[in-house]
């Protein structure tokens, strides 16, 4: 009698652990499925993006929501809508900074030293702000910032003057030009982006017009 009870006790032992095991890896994936969609996330952290409820969050104590959603959907959804959206994850926090889970893990890490953040462009347009890593031998950053937000002749400022297109430049300079800007004046100072967008998005003109919040 001792023998079986004692390998009913085992028995009873294994089921709890392989419950609780399957329980916490349907927990782990289901953090992973975008909002949007309903499937799982990109592995390409460059089609990730994460959404944050203020203009420049580089200090991980300050930065509000945080929640990673499918990348392009999420940009087709925030263009959909008037005004500021609220986070398709949470419904609580305002989406005011859009990055790409690549752009995102740079900012944490900061400093003028960091490479990664020489790869980061960082831009204002209309009401939100985005950060978003190029992969510069593939891409150039122009061509990023047209892919990611679906623009259509696309105008870049900064101070005020146009800083794409420029003839007076190669495509290759220019590019390396807005990464300079984003790195020395957004990401070493850990400020908002001092790029400007304008152009037509999905139908729509957008210039730099709108209140940031901080």
């Amino acid at each position: 009698i001792m023998i079986h009870f004692a390998i009913i006790q085992i028995a009873i032992t294994v089921l709890c652990a392989s419950t609780a095991t399957t329980t916490t890896a349907m927990s782990s994936s289901s953090s992973l499925i975008c909002p949007l969609t309903g499937e799982a996330l990109p592995e390409n952290d460059d089609e990730v993006a994460v959404v944050y409820s203020v203009a420049a969050p580089f200090d991980e104590e300050h930065r509000r929501c945080g929640h990673e959603i499918t990348l392009q959907p999420l940009m087709d959804f925030v263009s959909q809508q008037r005004g500021i959206p609220k986070c398709p994850s949470c419904q609580k926090g305002l989406v005011i900074t859009i990055c790409d889970k690549v752009a995102s893990q740079s900012m944490i890490a900061g400093g003028e030293s960091s490479l990664s953040c020489t790869t980061v462009v960082a831009l204002r347009f209309g009401t939100h702000n985005y950060f978003f890593h190029v992969d510069t031998s593939e891409q150039l950053t122009q061509d990023r910032i047209t892919d990611v937000l679906g623009m259509e002749d696309l105008k870049i400022l900064h101070g005020g003057k146009i800083v794409y297109p420029d003839k007076s430049k190669t495509a290759e300079e220019v590019s390396q030009r807005l990464l300079e800007i984003s790195a020395e004046e957004t990401m070493a100072n850990r400020k908002r982006p001092t790029l400007v967008i304008m152009g037509a998005k999905t139908g729509r003109w957008g210039a730099q017009g709108g209140h940031l919040h901080k």
